[in-house]
């Protein structure tokens, strides 16, 4: 005969009947709490950022053309976790748009991509140990600007990056970069990098939209977000690019005028070397 299992509910005695209406109501119950905490997080930005897990909302077009919100939930790293993600070969993305919404037509004008790699000066040449400053290299960077193909900035969105369309005029569209692109990000003679980026998912989410109208599919790279381990390690304060460069002491000077895609690649890179820093010291701490 076989023993029941101590750890689990005793619900053998219950009638099929009963459980399957029990498990049925328990369901619409977490389903309605569902809905709620998904209005939640997509009403109010403040509470998208928990203690084990993060919130990103989205938009999708559905198959009648209607725009609806997509909310996405994601664990977040322990600090071992974030060490070992921002001490590897990275491939930092950042993007300028013309908007907010890739659902709702927003298109992509330009895109940076460079790579960088988080090392340490040893104390001493020949010498095993290592010094607790790192630094970052970076190298292979790149930088194009696209024909948005009549899509229009948002005023917002140009007094960000200041891409007007004179600016603009002359260049490709995205679609005849589609190959560069795709063999940096899945390169058949390497494995996937890994992406890094400060609020990375916003890039994502447009560069999956600019692929699918060339009639790709969406990007399967792991990724890395400096916003997600900013908010790790100072949950109560800013976490914009800006802030994190103050924080960190990397001169941002250079974002006063416009935000520019390589601008920000580079010093979401020249973060890392801090970040790393600040995750030792309280490891060690």
């Amino acid at each position: 005969m076989t023993e029941m299992n101590p750890m689990l509910p005793e619900i053998a005695t219950l009638h099929p009947a009963d459980e399957l209406a029990n498990i049925r109501e328990t369901m619409r119950a977490l389903r309605s709490r569902e809905q709620h905490l998904c209005q939640m997080v997509i009403d109010d930005r403040a509470v998208r950022f928990g203690r084990a897990a993060y919130v990103y909302v989205s938009e999708q077009r559905t198959r009648d053309g209607h725009i609806e919100p997509v909310v996405t939930s994601y664990p977040l790293p322990t600090l071992e976790e974030a060490l070992a993600l921002l001490t590897q070969p990275l491939l930092v993305i950042d993007m300028e748009t013309t908007g907010l919404y890739p659902a709702r037509g927003d298109r992509v004008l330009s895109m940076a991509m460079l790579t960088a790699m988080h090392y340490y000066w040893p104390d001493e040449p020949g010498s095993t140990s290592r010094s607790r400053a790192g630094v970052v290299s970076k190298s292979d960077e790149w930088l194009r600007f696209f024909d948005p193909e009549g899509r229009r900035s948002t005023p917002e969105a140009e007094r960000v990056h200041g891409l007007t369309e004179s600016l603009l005029e002359g260049f490709l569209p995205f679609a005849k970069y589609q190959h560069e692109i795709h063999d940096a990000l899945d390169p058949f003679w390497d494995e996937k990098p890994v992406l890094l980026g400060h609020n990375i998912l916003f890039d994502i989410s447009f560069l999956n939209a600019e692929l699918a109208l060339c009639g790709r599919g969406p990007i399967q790279n792991a990724f890395v977000d400096t916003w997600v381990i900013s908010k790790l390690l100072w949950p109560e304060a800013k976490a914009s690019l800006d802030a994190l460069c103050e924080r960190l002491g990397v001169d941002r000077s250079s974002r006063d005028k416009c935000h520019e895609a390589l601008t920000d690649c580079r010093l979401v890179a020249q973060c890392i070397p801090g970040l790393v820093a600040e995750i030792e010291n309280r490891m060690s701490g």
